[in-house]
């Protein structure tokens, strides 16, 4: 299916896949105009429409306390509107990074990307507080989260089995982790992944869940800038 912005208003036009989109229930059968409050299935995926009214409300319950769903809500609005915009990848990947510190607070956090050759490098990284060097992802991490396609939460790197005997994890004093790969139909592009020692920060379900949001919308951008890279080397 796609979306089309026609005069103002927003339509949905199914493709003509086997698996039809279904608005409210309905399929779609010709171009059917979305409105606020309307559910949008298109294969997996469920969409739901909301319009400005509904932004202000999740704005003001996140600004004054109004709970932490208002305000994860409100920190994936404003990821997805940095996605539709023109940033380069570069400063996309940090404020992605700087987001998810205003929201889930880890002491460490680096998004990894899958380079030409197949090996995995650090494209973005933050730490909190003093002290500087680049953040290091454990190859135990990188092979369980981007080598399976699968998320993983850690409550406590010393009593998780994935990662017993990890020195390099034990020895850095991190202990909880939560982390995402970032997968498309082609395969896993990277990960990205949030650490924190325990004293300051155990990562729950609700922060991987989160997480897992973040990276499936990057994934997304990080495959069109890529198409587009390869396009433009053509070009050339």
């Amino acid at each position: 299916a796609r979306l089309v912005l026609r005069d103002g208003l927003w339509w949905v036009e199914d493709m003509g896949a086997r698996n039809r989109a279904v608005l409210d229930g309905t399929p779609v059968e010709r171009a059917t105009r979305l409105r606020p409050g309307a559910r949008l299935e298109i294969g997996d995926a469920v969409l739901r429409l909301i319009d400005e009214a509904d932004v202000e409300a999740t704005t003001a319950a996140a600004v004054t306390g109004g709970g932490r769903d208002a305000a994860r809500m409100w920190t994936l609005h404003e990821i997805h509107r940095a996605l539709a915009g023109t940033l380069s990848l570069s400063e996309l990947l940090d404020l992605i990074l700087a987001r998810c510190f205003d929201m889930l607070e880890p002491e460490e956090g680096a998004i990894l990307l899958r380079a030409a050759d197949g090996t995995l490098a650090t494209a973005a990284s933050r730490r909190r507080g003093p002290g500087g060097g680049p953040v290091t992802v454990p190859r135990r991490l990188v092979d369980e989260v981007a080598g399976k396609g699968q998320p993983a939460l850690v409550l406590d790197a010393a009593y998780d089995e994935r990662f017993a005997g990890s020195q390099s994890i034990l020895s850095s004093g991190i202990r909880s982790i939560v982390a995402a790969p970032l997968v498309d139909a082609d395969g896993t592009l990277g990960l990205i992944t949030l650490c924190s020692r325990i004293a300051v920060r155990r990562f729950e379900q609700p922060d991987l869940d989160m997480l897992v949001s973040i990276a499936s919308a990057v994934a997304l951008r990080v495959r069109n800038v890529a198409l587009a890279d390869e396009l433009a080397a053509r070009r050339v």
